[in-house]
């Protein structure tokens, strides 16, 4: 992340608690490390009674077959650590670095929004999904996790048997199910699912619980795609073609105010420099 932050201009003065603590940290290293590896060091290069500098120890170490047996053996242990944790660590490192942290995108996007508002609600869907976005935005945004209340209402429409699968191998396999969404895009639920209807209903109740807060107050709502779009259309009033022609990218975040909608979109500099490829895929539900 490369990213520049406001330096402050001048250092705060340490309080009496942080020296005192600063103090006791300093003799601890001193009295537990400084002090034992100078002593290890003074008596490897000087001469037992004499106090001569000297190099006797060292050749009477390696002319003594158990000290080279437990000093190679050392070494080796040493290698073979070294070796595994590389192992481990360079594919963690290979995964990390392709990642795209788009939701730090977001984040960052944001920052500057959040930071001019006073008077905010947190949101979030209770689903790991958004849990974990919302986790990536209260370190971004210096917000305690625990200000975003999560709220059922907010969850992804429950997709039944479709759940996890593409509208392509939803045609392929169920036809018949395809066929009676498309001719009934609002009040289709799929088996074991929930309808467009359903999720805008669920929706709707959600928004009329916010009447109860005062109107000065910014709600900022972490959900997904399709619960998202839900809200759009309803905030704005959108017709049903509209709302089916949505198709917002994974980093979209949107201003809803005075019944109308603002896409945000990620400057391409903040992208290329969380390491995201682009703006995310784009989904049809």
């Amino acid at each position: 992340m490369a990213f520049a932050l406001p330096i402050p201009k001048k250092l705060a003065s340490a309080t009496p608690g942080q020296v005192v603590t600063a103090l006791i940290i300093a003799l601890f290293l001193a009295v537990f490390l400084l002090i034992p590896t100078a002593t290890v060091i003074y008596t490897a290069f000087t001469e037992k009674g004499t106090g001569a500098i000297t190099a006797i120890n060292f050749i009477d170490f390696f002319n003594t077959e158990l000290f080279r047996r437990s000093f190679f053996n050392s070494v080796y242990v040493a290698g073979m650590s070294v070796v595994w944790a590389t192992v481990i660590a360079l594919p963690l490192a290979v995964l990390t670095t392709r990642f795209d942290f788009r939701g730090s995108a977001v984040g960052v996007n944001l920052a500057g929004r959040i930071a001019s508002h006073q008077n905010i609600k947190f949101w979030c869907s209770p689903l790991p999904r958004a849990l974990q976005t919302a986790s990536i935005l209260s370190d971004i945004w210096s917000v305690p996790f625990e200000a975003f209340t999560k709220h059922p209402l907010l969850k992804e429409r429950c997709y039944g048997t479709w759940e996890g699968r593409t509208l392509e191998e939803v045609k392929k396999s169920q036809p018949d199910e395809f066929q009676a969404q498309d001719a009934d895009p609002l009040g289709y639920a799929m088996p074991e699912g929930e309808s467009r209807n359903d999720l805008n209903g669920r929706i709707n109740r959600w928004l009329s619980e916010l009447s109860a807060f005062d109107q000065n107050v910014t709600h900022v709502v972490v959900t997904h795609s399709g619960s998202l779009r839900a809200l759009r259309a309803i905030y704005t009033k959108a017709s049903i073609e509209t709302m089916l022609a949505y198709c917002e990218p994974q980093t979209a975040s949107f201003i809803l105010c005075d019944g109308q909608e603002t896409m945000l979109e990620i400057p391409t500099g903040i992208l290329q420099a969380l390491g995201c490829t682009g703006a995310g895929t784009t989904v049809r539900i």
